[in-house]
């Protein structure tokens, strides 16, 4: 019976071994490890893991299988990840930071799974932890008769850490009467490194994807990620452009509190980005205190696209607006945004030097919805659209025009229109 286990053990390992390079989805790799553990006679009820993150809102997220629920996933703030109270009272706190402090102490400490896996089993039926941690009484009151906790950090380039800042804490539960077998409590403690490389493969694919989607934005970051990485390597697309701007913002550099001053911006700039991706748009990048705002198009769709653009810009100038009220009734400095909307053929892609590159869009479209945007302060209106926007979008009947201008760097005068009520009152 023993070798027959130890053989199941050999095989869940290699299966969790063939998850990694397929970079499962952890809520996948929980539920088939409980799946085989069982089928191998470890009679789990519960199964607990918990990763970090490098992502900007959240620090971790933990997944959780149950019999009557199968995988529930919870996320946890920067703010709220080491200071809510169900943290702060749990067994996975207090192993994770008795971790910390061997590693602190001793470093890596070794380097075989065996070595690095840190665990303690709490005798549920016993008694144990019950009274020192709400979370195994709720588990006892559940039937729970044994609990093990476990932690494993992520260590990079065979390094050592003084912290685990990176890796996974979690845990298994049993109802069996007697709890784990020394048997249960061994084949527990050989599959769980496994299951946490597997898991790392995949936490790692999304901080990857989460890096590149926050800094490049969600498109350009899939394609960087799946290796649209050459220079010069550009596709030509069709789309729309929102170009934003605050007016204002140098002057008020010049004699704001710095710190505030960010604040203030990236108050403003949620203003902007937020209606954006409401709207279906993707942020391609801010550009210091503005932003450029893509709305792909294709033949079936080039009519909603335009205007579910549109629909962002009105919505950047609400939010805006409101945030400016609300600015202005605490004593705050104010600033009104200026928006631009075109659409054209841009080259999307790599551009940059041998080892700096940026995923951008450049193009005569791009340059002349920046040259749009330079006429709201002169034409006293908060949103000008080019001719070719406003058809793309058969949007006749919501703008008027404000006449034909010269802008710079364009050879012949364009017609530029706004919408009816932002025309300043004659």
């Amino acid at each position: 019976m023993e070798a027959a286990r130890a053989a199941g053990v050999d095989a869940l390992k290699d299966w969790l071994l063939g998850q990694g390079l397929l970079a499962t989805p952890v809520p996948r790799l929980l539920a088939g490890t409980v799946a085989r553990l069982q089928a191998l006679g470890v009679p789990v009820a519960r199964g607990h893991i918990a990763g970090t993150l490098l992502d900007p809102q959240y620090e971790a997220v933990g997944y959780t299988w149950t019999e009557a629920a199968g995988v529930e996933s919870n996320t946890f703030s920067h703010q709220d990840s080491r200071s809510g109270e169900a943290w702060l009272r749990s067994p996975l706190k207090w192993i994770v930071e008795r971790w910390e402090r061997q590693i602190a102490a001793n470093g890596l400490g070794g380097e075989s799974a065996a070595e690095m896996l840190s665990s303690r089993r709490f005798r549920i039926a016993e008694g144990e932890g019950v009274e020192r941690f709400p979370m195994l009484k709720d588990l006892a009151a559940a039937g729970a008769t044994d609990y093990l906790v476990y932690v494993l950090p992520y260590f990079f380039e065979g390094g050592r850490a003084e912290r685990v800042d990176s890796g996974v804490a979690g845990s298994w539960a049993t109802h069996a009467p007697g709890g784990f077998s020394d048997s249960d409590l061994a084949a527990l403690r050989a599959v769980t490194p496994a299951m946490a490389v597997a898991a790392r493969s995949h936490v790692f694919y999304m901080a990857g994807l989460s890096l590149t989607t926050t800094y490049l934005g969600r498109e350009a970051g899939r394609r960087v990620l799946q290796g649209s990485i050459r220079r010069g390597e550009t596709l030509t697309i069709g789309t729309a452009l929102l170009l934003g701007d605050l007016r204002g913002f140098t002057r008020l550099s010049e004699t704001y509190d710095r710190n505030r001053l960010v604040q203030s911006l990236d108050g403003y700039l949620s203003c902007m980005a937020d209606p954006v991706e409401a709207h279906g748009g993707e942020v391609l990048k801010f550009l210091g205190d503005g932003m450029l705002a893509s709305f792909a198009l294709s033949e079936a769709d080039r009519t909603a696209r335009c205007r579910a653009a549109l629909a962002a810009a009105e919505a950047v100038l609400q939010q805006t607006d409101q945030l400016n009220r609300q600015r202005r009734a605490v004593g705050e400095p104010t600033m009104p945004v200026d928006l631009a909307l075109h659409v054209g053929e841009v080259f999307y892609g790599n551009v940059g030097s041998e080892r700096r590159l940026d995923f951008t869009v450049i193009g005569p479209a791009v340059n002349e919805c920046s040259r749009i945007e330079a006429k709201c302060d002169a034409l006293d209106t908060p949103l000008l659209a080019s001719a070719d926007f406003v058809r793309a979008g058969a949007l006749a009947d919501r703008f008027v025009s404000v006449g034909c201008h010269l802008l710079r760097g364009v050879d012949e005068p364009r017609e530029l229109f706004t919408l009816a009520h932002l025309l300043p009152a004659a």
